[in-house]
């Protein structure tokens, strides 16, 4: 069981999913044209709130690292275009360092950080 104070991947892509159906959610409602009075409804208000409150808690979120492990699967289209069963293709470790705005991958115990998400040396078992 992680601390309390450990924010995990899942965390993050949490917040981030929520702000970005907030902000969706507030482009769809309708704008009123220019002079007029409109109560927003409750909803929007409280969804305006929410995309408040989750942009400034991403602001502070501390630096961080985590190790991820990513099980790839996958299927086998036969000749006829029927789609096989999943399959396990291997599976992936590797270190992401969250700072600032932006992710850095790494392999599993290395010092060196990269932006790119692709790097062969990240461990497949």
């Amino acid at each position: 069981m992680l601390p309390k104070h450990v924010v995990t991947i899942a965390d993050t892509a949490d917040l981030a999913v929520r702000a970005t159906l907030s902000l969706a959610l507030l482009l769809m409602a309708p704008v009123p044209a220019a002079g007029q009075d409109v109560e927003l409804p409750p909803g929007i208000l409280l969804l305006s709130q929410i995309k408040r409150h989750v942009k400034q808690d991403l602001a502070h979120l501390p630096e961080y690292t985590c190790l991820e492990t990513v099980e790839r699967s996958g299927t086998v289209v036969g000749p006829k275009g029927q789609v096989g069963k999943l399959s396990p293709l291997d599976t992936l470790r590797l270190e992401i360092l969250y700072t600032g705005s932006k992710e850095l991958y790494a392999s599993p115990g290395a010092h060196q950080f990269s932006r790119s998400t692709r790097a062969p040396s990240w461990s497949a078992e």
